[in-house]
């Protein structure tokens, strides 16, 4: 398979790109993956989107990445979350981040979290909050605490809601502050 330039990987068609094995995927160059077009991308099953290497999910760009579902990147491992770069975190559609587990919102690092957007951040399930790291928590811009809602702060546990810091509780509306007392 790696004797496929990038111009017959990016000539492949959505069926062809379905009938690729895990192996195929995680066996992809970075240039050959860099061919892949939004459409082939979207064709990927989860499977084969579980196999993507690392360094691939570190180098997709941001239109690569537009193409993945949310249930494409529902599948994707705490190494790929981790390799995703910050440009590509902050460009996830709200659709996008929806589909994130909350063990993948575990994963994400300090510098994942503070990109996340207040759109994004609105749009957190409350099994995603439950995902956030306590340095997570504190990583949030005020900002970005504004954005948080109410029924997400409500399912925070006692480590969580003591990693916020003096700052982000000032900015807190009442509705907010009554959810962590809660």
């Amino acid at each position: 398979f790696s004797v496929l330039s990038t111009l017959n990987v990016g000539s492949l068609t959505t069926t062809q790109i379905d009938g690729l094995t895990s192996a195929q995927v995680d066996s992809l160059a970075a240039t050959q993956f860099g061919a892949l077009s939004t459409t082939q991308l979207g064709s990927l099953s989860t499977t084969q989107v579980k196999a993507i290497n690392t360094t691939n999910i570190g180098a997709i760009t941001t239109i690569q990445l537009s193409g993945l579902s949310s249930t494409q990147l529902g599948v994707l491992t705490a190494p790929q979350i981790v390799s995703l770069n910050t440009t590509n975190i902050a460009n996830l559609s709200t659709n996008q981040i929806g589909g994130l587990t909350s063990t993948q919102i575990k994963a994400l690092v300090t510098t994942q979290i503070q990109v996340l957007s207040t759109t994004q951040l609105t749009g957190l399930t409350t099994t995603q909050f439950t995902g956030l790291e306590s340095t997570d928590i504190a990583a949030f811009s005020t900002t970005q605490i504004t954005a948080l809602s109410a029924t997400g702060l409500d399912v925070l546990n006692t480590t969580q809601i003591n990693a916020f810091t003096s700052t982000q509780i000032a900015v807190m509306t009442t509705t907010q502050l009554a959810a962590l007392l809660n």
